[in-house]
């Protein structure tokens, strides 16, 4: 499956100083970047970002990190943390795949269900369902398994820092107004990604007035410091085809 231009420049992570939140204690908790996925590697001048993970791969990149101590989480807990104070894991760590592609819930969801891993997976409104992308009713059964979250990644896959802020949490508010209605479950934390991490100051303001208490960047780097960074200006770590499970284990630190 070709994946479309618009998500390369997911991919282009911006080097930024991640701003103080709080001088209070927490955990460091790699929040993982996952896109497509495939059976076999797919050619560098089709994927010139590697946005193609072989499963193979994600296999042995879950495995480095569970054999490492890690415990995949969801986003609910470590909003959880931060607003009750409920415990984590000794070693925290996050699963996330953007776009909501076909391959996702084909190829990686059996992988997820293996090591019996919590991910959280990213999709555009006007995607699910079309060619290349899974429909509502296999995220729903991703969801019933108990280790899938969807979330919104826009109702469009555009630059949110271009439009107004007003009109970004808008847009952002009707894409998980949709999600709720198709997936049910009208109390789920307000969860999302920028598409290609773009956003301002501004937006990330106007945005969780509308309620979106954590907001997923494409800032790529190491772990996400949940005792200093806001749980708007989560961080990622990009997961490549070419990337070893202990590879991953050091980054994570």
């Amino acid at each position: 499956m070709r994946v479309r231009s618009f998500v390369t420049a997911a991919l282009l992570c911006a080097v930024l100083t991640v701003p103080a939140y709080a001088e209070e204690p927490g955990p460091r908790v790699p929040v993982l970047l996952y896109h497509a996925f495939s059976e076999d590697r797919v050619p560098r001048e089709r994927d010139p970002y590697d946005l193609h993970v072989t499963v193979e791969a994600l296999d042995k990149q879950i495995r480095g990190m569970l054999d490492s101590g890690y415990t995949f989480i969801s986003f609910d807990e470590l909003y959880a943390w931060r607003t009750e104070g409920r415990a984590l894991p000794e070693k925290p760590a996050i699963l996330t795949c953007d776009d909501g592609y076909e391959n996702c819930w084909r190829l990686a969801f059996p992988v997820f269900q293996k090591y019996d891993v919590k991910a959280t997976i990213f999709v555009i409104g006007e995607q699910v369902g079309k060619e290349g992308y899974f429909t509502w009713e296999q995220a729903r059964r991703m969801e019933r398994s108990g280790l899938v979250t969807i979330a919104t990644h826009g109702q469009r896959h555009v630059d949110h820092a271009k439009m107004s802020p007003s009109k970004a949490a808008r847009e952002i508010g009707a894409a998980h107004a949709e999600l709720v209605e198709q997936l049910g479950n009208p109390d789920r934390l307000k969860v999302m990604a920028y598409p290609y991490g773009k956003c301002t100051a501004d937006t990330r303001s106007a945005v969780a007035k509308q309620g979106f208490a954590v907001q997923v960047l494409t800032r790529c780097g190491r772990a996400y410091n949940a005792g200093k960074t806001p749980l708007t200006e989560v961080n990622r770590i990009k997961c490549w085809n070419g990337l070893s499970g202990e590879e991953l284990v050091r980054a994570a630190r």
